[in-house]
């Protein structure tokens, strides 16, 4: 049987969400990974290292959060989770964007970044009550009711060659192209045909 920790939430009822929740694409916690993304291109712009490389180590961290999430048992749909790592990849090209726009110096970079890494800090701690009350309610299904049989095993499967796969592609993207402007469409294109294939190809 399979013995991996890292599984994902059966899938939602709802593709979309408009509160904390399960969301199968994207609930009320996808507000938090942009603020989140946004903070952190605030922190990509005081370090000063080129776009494309703090792109690339942003997205890295964001899919490591998930990663993280998923095997301590924090579960949510695979499709949620990638929505969250390309949440926080959004926040992070949008001020890298800005800054190429505007130019900020370093003490409006600093005072920026506190402000919404508060922002973001709150939205995470508004999210994550929400969360321990869905858990005492038992409304969280931890692993899939059926996942040690046979067609279990493969959604399981599936679920993490679709997040390692779409993550780490839309991770080293950026880093290899020479421009801003080609990174971040290298990165839509990731984003958006991991979508079209999670759509048409799902696991009933």
């Amino acid at each position: 049987m399979l013995k991996t920790k890292i599984r994902f939430e059966i899938p939602a009822e709802k593709w979309i969400l408009w509160r904390y929740g399960h969301g199968r694409l994207a609930d009320a916690w996808i507000i938090a990974h942009v603020a989140t993304g946004i903070a952190g291109g605030w922190l990509g712009v005081m370090s000063g290292w080129r776009s494309a490389v703090f792109l690339s180590l942003a997205i890295l961290v964001y899919f490591v959060y998930e990663l993280w999430e998923a095997y301590i048992g924090i579960v949510e749909d695979v499709e949620n989770a990638l929505a969250d790592v390309a949440a926080g990849a959004l926040g992070t090209v949008l001020v890298l964007w800005l800054d190429k726009v505007f130019n900020f110096d370093f003490a409006s970079a600093v005072v920026l970044f506190v402000i919404s890494t508060v922002a973001a800090l709150a939205l995470l701690f508004i999210g994550y009550r929400v969360y321990l009350g869905r858990v005492v309610r038992k409304e969280v299904v931890r692993i899939y009711p059926d996942w040690q049989t046979p067609s279990g095993q493969t959604k399981i499967i599936k679920d993490q060659i679709l997040f390692f796969g779409l993550s780490l592609s839309g991770t080293f993207v950026p880093i290899i192209v020479i421009g801003f402007g080609t990174a971040a469409g290298w990165l839509w294109a990731i984003l958006s045909t991991g979508f079209i294939f999670l759509v048409r190809a799902q696991v009933k």
